[in-house]
């Protein structure tokens, strides 16, 4: 009875170990400006904002523009990267990050990993991490600042 219970103890921690380890491995996301594929294209982040979807939870859109900003609609980004997120510091695991190009059908990347480094009044930093199966079209990965903007 007792090689049982050790069995099922070890299968368990060895199962619980596995998905920890996954989110663990976010010192490995890349300390640069956020950059990669988006429909095929290079992307590299320049421009964007975020604002308040509620009290808890923030929109962040990125785009590779440095015109893009509070004064521009989102829709109206060339280029985007877009992500939810709570409202503060954390490791966020299983996130869904949307990768598009104006006028194209957007990719959702599933389980993707976003960090928020810093959020003030005006801003907020991170790092994120977004591969699709077709990392040649699309990927990202790297730092952003955006602005907070009221949508």
């Amino acid at each position: 009875m007792r090689k049982i219970i050790l069995a099922v103890l070890v299968v368990g921690f060895l199962t619980g170990s596995c998905g920890k380890k996954e989110i663990h491995n976010v010192e490995a996301i890349a300390n640069t400006t956020l950059s990669g594929k988006v429909q095929g294209d290079a992307f590299e982040a320049r421009g964007g904002k975020a604002f308040l979807n509620n009290e808890s939870e923030v929109s962040v859109n990125i785009s590779s523009s440095s015109d893009d900003n509070c004064d521009v609609g989102v829709d109206e980004f060339e280029y985007r990267v877009s992500f939810d997120v709570p409202f503060k510091q954390g490791v966020y695991g299983d996130i869904n990050v949307v990768l598009q190009k104006k006028g194209k059908t957007p990719m959702n990347i599933f389980q993707s990993i976003v960090i928020i480094d810093k959020v003030t009044d005006n801003q907020i930093a991170g790092r994120v991490r977004a591969k699709a199966y077709n990392e040649d079209e699309y990927s990202v990965e790297g730092k952003f600042t955006v602005p907070f903007c009221s949508e």
